[in-house]
């Protein structure tokens, strides 16, 4: 998917014999929920969406484009450590553990005394995962706490909830929102692989259980402290949205938390006036 312009132009001929239009991630999200998730105004969400922009995708660098390069010898060094090792102590299908619990909050991996907790259960913590080609999550949303726009880079997600509710938005690779409403105790949503979700909960909070076609599931997000936005260089924020480089420090750095975002007072009276 993009993440900014509108590439529906250079693609009409692509897609002739499917007339969908084409546009960047955002515009599939309300502008409202862009503007609380990055911690932005309204008007900077509406450049994100990029709808009267259709440059495509190649545009042209107003200013110099300035990036930060790790060294060769660095890159070398990631890309080593990325690499799988095994211990060799392989577990065996006959002595796998086959239960962890993910309910408990002392289990989460990422807590936000503010928002909520997320717990993931893969083939690290349950070898025996492994052989099934799955992995889990269990979520806690606190009262009008939200998720920022993730995707899955490499599974499918079936996500069923357990209690209370939220407002989901999912949007898929055209930037398009195929589903757009509130999610119930008891529901079930399908969120496909690259597909972005975003979700806010209800006064009520909202808890869900979700199980995911891989046995390492990752994810990335699009707003917060270790999102895909934050690695991109001011310069190409700037270009790419048509904004200044003050504009693009403060989509860049509006929001500090990972994936638990605590609500703000415009959510606030968001939720009064709804």
């Amino acid at each position: 998917f993009f993440l900014a312009g509108n590439p529906q132009r250079q693609q009409k001929e692509m897609y002739a014999k499917r007339p969908q239009q084409q546009n960047n991630i955002f515009s599939g999200f309300d502008t409202e929920v862009l503007a609380e998730t990055f911690g932005v105004d309204p008007e900077m969400a509406r450049r994100l969406q990029g709808k009267d922009d259709y440059r495509g995708h190649i545009i042209k660098v107003e200013r110099d484009l300035k990036m930060v390069r790790p060294s060769r010898t660095r890159e070398e060094q990631e890309r080593q450590e990325r690499g799988e090792r095994d211990n060799g102590l392989e577990e065996t299908i006959c002595t796998a553990r086959l239960v962890e619990n993910i309910d408990s909050p002392s289990r989460a991996d990422i807590f936000n005394p503010r928002a909520g907790r997320l717990t993931s259960v893969n083939r690290f913590n349950l070898p025996v995962l492994e052989y099934l080609r799955l992995s889990a999550e269990k979520g806690v949303l606190y009262k009008n706490a939200l998720m920022p726009p993730h995707w899955k880079l490499n599974a499918h997600c079936v996500l069923y909830a357990t209690r209370g509710e939220a407002q989901m938005q999912i949007v898929d690779q055209r930037g398009q929102a195929v589903f757009k409403d509130r999610i119930r105790e008891g529901q079930l949503v399908v969120v496909p692989q690259n597909f972005v979700v975003m979700k806010q909960a209800g006064n009520q909070g909202f808890e869900w259980v979700a199980m995911k076609t891989h046995e390492n599931a990752m994810f990335n997000t699009l707003a917060g402290r270790t999102s895909a936005m934050r690695a991109m260089p001011l310069d190409v924020l700037a270009n790419s949205y048509q904004i200044s480089q003050s504009e693009a420090r403060r989509l860049k750095m509006g929001r500090e938390e990972t994936i638990m975002f605590e609500p703000s007072s415009r959510s606030e009276r968001i939720k009064t006036v709804a």
